[in-house]
């Protein structure tokens, strides 16, 4: 069991010593390249599947003409008005 610690340990700062010989920003580029964007088209795709199928079910002008009911915090309304501005460009 000690010799398993050990063994761990090492392999673990060993690959710390690594990611940090190399350059950051290219480690992230890489990163987000390889597993970043797939996951989030993978979340995209789940979620346009999501709202299809409501809509498919509730009928769409009945959620689209839903009133709220306040249950949005303020961070999250922040939250939802900077990716807003984000996607639009202003």
């Amino acid at each position: 069991m000690v010799f398993y610690r050990q063994f761990l340990t090492s392999a673990l700062g060993t690959v710390l010593l690594a990611l940090l010989s190399g350059s950051m920003v290219k480690l992230a580029r890489r990163f987000i390249g390889r597993y970043g964007l797939p996951l989030v088209h993978a979340s995209l795709l789940w979620l346009s599947w999501q709202l299809l199928s409501k809509a498919q079910a509730q009928g769409l002008s009945e959620i689209w003409n839903r009133t709220g009911d306040g249950c949005m915090n303020k961070l999250s309304a922040v939250d939802l008005g900077l990716t807003s501005q984000m996607w639009c460009g202003s």
